[in-house]
């Protein structure tokens, strides 16, 4: 049986871990282009589901771009934070978390 130090000593020679798949500057720009034209594309859907129908609650949304049940969400807020779409709350006054928001898509966008 090998003491604490002699496995130290094994473990040291050992080669240390490279991994198979590099990123260089050209893939992660690639990556980043492809990002960005899923995002342009993404956001060109959900205009064309909401422009002109006013105010539409989220599972109006999924509904119209035949989602299933909380998966717009996030883009939806991402969507706001751009400054594409307009939020409030559903019912509107005071935001209710069981309740959601109601979203419109910018005219002037």
């Amino acid at each position: 049986m090998l003491g604490l130090i002699d496995q130290l000593k094994i473990a040291s020679k050992r080669p240390s871990y490279q991994p198979s798949f590099v990123c260089t500057d050209g893939r992660v720009q690639h990556l980043k282009d492809n990002h960005k034209l899923q995002t342009d594309r993404a956001i060109a859907k959900y205009r064309k589901a909401m422009y002109g129908r006013g105010w539409l609650t989220t599972a109006e949304i999924e509904n119209l771009l035949g989602f299933e049940c909380t998966v717009a969400n996030a883009f939806l807020r991402k969507l706001h934070k751009l400054g594409y779409i307009k939020q409030e709350p559903r019912d509107g006054g005071k935001y209710i978390k069981n309740r959601g928001w109601k979203w419109m898509w910018h005219e002037s966008m």
